[in-house]
């Protein structure tokens, strides 16, 4: 009785048939524990119910409790893992391992709702001789029902239903368990004038080509986002606010770098230290520099100036993070991405201290070496020569 989607065979004379348990007289219950009988059984809507399983599509019979002060059916459904796709009169649920299973699938395997749909309807019949009936579209706004409730649940405002609507941007977001956090993984006062104090900057890669040309082809009266801004996709009425107050103010004079018209900021990454005004610190500057992979498609000049590999306390970092998640552009898949990045930093930041240490020891080897062979003279020339540059880049830059 507490299995309701579990698969019957019994020999038919020929060959084992699928035998529902609706036809076998089980009736599933919710609304009470495992056991308990309910005196005042509701059927369900039409007597018909459909649950989505991960071991395909059930009909069965159900009955809802309808006795005094019991919960609405929705509650009882959600009591029983049943996730409704709607609260009034709900004849449709989806299972939520499910659910679970499906999101872990399409996070890790990119497989679309569609495709993990319509494996269920092949896991129930293959033949398609007796097919169960058409509920993709139930299933896709469950998933989305779903999924939204489990981001409020894990940023702390899933136990209030009002709480989410005053929540504010990016609240909901996956924080990196590395960024400078004043009081938490760093003091609540930084001393920026320390010669440390760049170990608390935050890199930021910034994409302003970021076309998302399959969004044009919805809006949001078909596809209405639910998130709205709490997530890493900006409200889609506030963008557009944003858009039609500015658009026209700014414009922007074709770029005089590179072989195609971009705009000036087309593609470029920045790393400046956190703002801490709120912990009454100020921000002392910023660094624009250009990701490496673009860097080769810029003129001399800008690669002089702009270059990563140029400037100090880079290290191997190219500033090509947002072209890393081109294939995942939604909320769902951008968190999934920061979770796995926070909870294998430890095994990357190993693996990559592994790999620096033996090669800053072998650099620092050779460039010992090939300094011993030069002109004493021109070695402390050039060595002031860079780190004046390094300071104030308005001086000669010694790498053109």
């Amino acid at each position: 009785m507490a299995c309701p989607t579990h698969v019957i065979q019994s020999w038919n004379g020929n060959y084992f048939d699928k035998v529902p348990l609706r036809k076998l007289g089980m009736r599933y219950q919710v609304g009470h524990l495992a056991g308990e009988v309910c005196l005042h059984l509701q059927l369900a809507f039409h007597n018909h119910f459909t649950i989505i399983d991960t071991n395909g599509i059930h009909d069965i019979a159900l009955d809802f409790c309808s006795c005094m002060q019991k919960h609405l059916f929705a509650m009882q459904l959600q009591g029983a893992w049943l996730f409704p796709a709607t609260d009034i009169q709900p004849c449709t649920t989806v299972m939520t391992t499910a659910l679970e299973q499906f999101q872990m699938l399409t996070f890790m395997g990119k497989i679309s709702a569609y495709e993990y749909y319509h494996s269920l309807v092949c896991l129930t019949d293959n033949t398609g001789i007796t097919a169960p009936s058409d509920n993709f579209d139930t299933f896709i706004c469950v998933v989305c029902e779903w999924s939204f409730i489990c981001l409020l649940k894990r940023a702390g405002i899933g136990n209030n239903c009002g709480r989410w609507k005053v929540a504010k941007p990016g609240s909901c977001a996956m924080e990196c368990l590395t960024f400078p956090h004043p009081g938490i993984n760093i003091l609540e006062s930084v001393d920026l004038d320390s010669p440390n104090a760049w170990e608390d900057t935050l890199y930021i890669g910034m994409d302003a080509n970021f076309c998302l040309k399959r969004f044009n082809v919805l809006s949001e009266e078909k596809d209405p986002g639910l998130s709205k801004g709490l997530t890493y996709f900006v409200d889609t009425k506030t963008f557009h606010k944003h858009l039609a107050d500015f658009d026209k103010q700014i414009i922007q004079p074709p770029s005089l770098c590179s072989n195609h018209e971009a705009v000036k900021g087309d593609k470029r990454g920045f790393i400046r230290t956190r703002d801490l005004a709120a912990s009454g610190l100020k921000i002392p500057k910023k660094v624009y520099l250009i990701p490496k992979f673009h860097l080769p498609g810029h003129i001399k000049d800008c690669q002089e100036k702009y270059c990563m590999s140029f400037h100090i306390h880079i290290g191997e970092n190219d500033g090509e993070a947002p072209e890393c998640s081109w294939a995942i552009s939604n909320d769902q898949h951008f968190g999934d991405f920061n979770w796995h990045k926070n909870v294998l930093q430890g095994d990357t930041l190993l693996c990559k201290i592994k790999d620096a240490m033996p090669k800053a020891s072998d650099h620092e080897d050779r460039f010992k070496h090939f300094s011993a062979l030069l002109p004493q003279s021109d070695v402390v020339k050039w060595t002031k020569m860079v780190e004046d540059w390094e300071v104030d880049r308005s001086k000669p830059n010694p790498f053109s």
